[in-house]
């Protein structure tokens, strides 16, 4: 099915093959789709003007793929997908803000229960009073993945458990060849520069540069606390 306007995006269904086939700009409040179990594709355009999170919950065979989303301004959402468990790749964040509430948030995803690969988030801001914020995902739970991602430009604060890529990693999970550069990662404590709180994960090939790491706990780098990491 080619999606080529608001109304039509609007109009998609739970379980829909979507090739978007322009650029579509949302002009007033979007109704978000409960669950997907389908594929949406891209092929490179952008969705803009979000001022909710774009779907609640993508399904085990859920795909999401090779879209950009611009000027998003999250107010009672915790994300632009609030929990995946199917493969979000080659999805785009720009200009995303989140500057109020007491609910964490992710840059693109709340909690991953997936995979998540080659995405990025640049030039947004979450600013919340709350434990759990990342410049990707809020939470990655257990056996999921999120590789070759990106944070860039970021203003990230939350009280506690606040990383550039993830706030807390679970158990067998993964974080893979991502990076952080250009952002500003604060908080009370548990703050770092990839991920704030790690249990028995693994995290391989990730940089911080340029950024700045301020936290009452003194923790920088790539990870805050952790074990048999």
């Amino acid at each position: 099915m080619d999606v080529d306007s608001e109304q039509s995006l609007r109009n998609i269904s739970s379980s829909d093959t979507i090739h978007l086939t322009d650029d579509i700009e949302i002009t007033s409040s979007f109704d978000s789709i409960k669950s997907f179990s389908g594929t949406i594709d891209g092929n490179g355009h952008t969705i803009s003007g979000l001022d909710t999170c774009f779907i609640k919950y993508i399904t085990e065979v859920g795909q999401i793929k090779n879209i950009q989303f611009e000027d998003i301004s999250l107010t009672d959402e915790q994300g632009i997908f609030k929990e995946n468990n199917g493969i979000i790749k080659s999805v785009s964040v720009l200009n995303l803000i989140k500057d109020e509430g007491q609910l964490s948030c992710g840059g693109l995803v709340f909690k991953n229960k997936g995979v998540i690969d080659s995405c990025s988030v640049q030039d947004s801001i979450i600013n919340v009073i709350a434990d759990g914020v990342g410049g990707i995902c809020a939470e990655a739970c257990q056996d999921s993945e999120i590789r070759n991602c990106s944070s860039k430009n970021l203003s990230l604060y939350g009280e506690e458990y606040v990383g550039g890529i993830v706030g807390q990693l679970e158990e067998n999970s993964s974080i893979k060849n991502s990076t952080v550069t250009d952002s500003e990662i604060k908080g009370i404590k548990f703050i770092s520069g990839i991920v704030s709180e790690s249990k028995a994960s693994d995290i391989v090939d990730v940089t911080v540069e340029g950024s700045r790491i301020d936290s009452d706990s003194n923790c920088s780098g790539i990870l805050c606390t952790g074990y048999d990491n």
